[in-house]
């Protein structure tokens, strides 16, 4: 069966993008995220999956415009994976992590971050240096071209797994947070949402958990209904303030 997880919307309640023209009230936006499972199945699993994408909308060096008070249908990112879990098998969880940012001259190296080649050369820098971020950053740097090349691919096609170390899985998810971070464009916040499936007799059933999320204590259904999950964001000076409307079904 398939699980499809979206952003579906975004309301810009209030933006600011030039401080010094208060004229111009416009500002463009996009999303990047970063998906991974807990290994089920294995007493003492070698390795951690890893999906990472960002949002199509604005190509590489931009993002969807907005001005005050502006709700735009975006669907993007827009999410679907195979969900199989077999009877008897434990529950399996996913944790759906969306970054909004503010698009502000350094869009392309942000997206290149969030792409599978990347990953793994994050990955490969932090066990070369035992968790120093300088020097991944340094490696990072030395690689640029190739990234954006790998973001080039990942604009034309569906994202792909990548396969890293378990002790390197969380610590490379927040080193390509802190260095996409460290460029011009403003990162306003994060949305981390669960999403756990299981078997119970023939039926699969899902649960989400995140901020706003319904039902967070007994949330597990069964049905192909639609699942609503609104979360407001704003950046640390208030000047971007957002709702983003994410959206979440079972199809069979």
């Amino acid at each position: 069966m398939l699980f499809r997880a979206s952003l579906a919307s975004l309301h810009a309640h209030r933006v600011y993008d030039h401080p010094w023209d208060p004229f111009n009230r416009g500002s463009e936006f996009y999303q990047t995220w970063q998906l991974h499972a807990a290994p089920v199945g294995a007493a003492d699993p070698a390795d951690a999956g890893v999906l990472t994408g960002f949002s199509l909308g604005g190509g590489l060096h931009g993002g969807v415009r907005f001005s005050d008070d502006e709700r735009v249908e975006v669907d993007d990112p827009d999410v679907a994976m195979s969900v199989d879990v077999s009877a008897g098998a434990r529950e399996r969880w996913y944790r759906w992590t969306v970054f909004q940012w503010e698009s502000d001259g350094s869009t392309r190296t942000v997206k290149s971050l969030f792409t599978s080649p990347a990953l793994k050369l994050v990955a490969r820098a932090l066990d070369a240096t035992d968790g120093g971020l300088e020097h991944v950053a340094r490696v990072v740097a030395q690689q640029a071209g190739l990234l954006e090349r790998a973001a080039d691919v990942a604009l034309h096609g569906p994202p792909r797994w990548a396969r890293l170390p378990l002790s390197l899985g969380i610590p490379t998810l927040e080193a390509v947070v802190a260095l996409a971070a460290r460029n011009a464009d403003d990162l306003i916040g994060a949305t981390a949402i669960d999403l756990g499936f299981r078997r119970r007799d023939a039926a699969l059933e899902w649960r989400v958990v995140g901020p706003g999320a319904p039902d967070e204590e007994s949330g597990w259904r069964t049905d192909e209904d639609t699942v609503v999950l609104e979360r407001r964001l704003e950046d640390a000076a208030q000047h971007a303030q957002l709702t983003a409307s994410f959206r979440f079904r079972l199809l069979a």
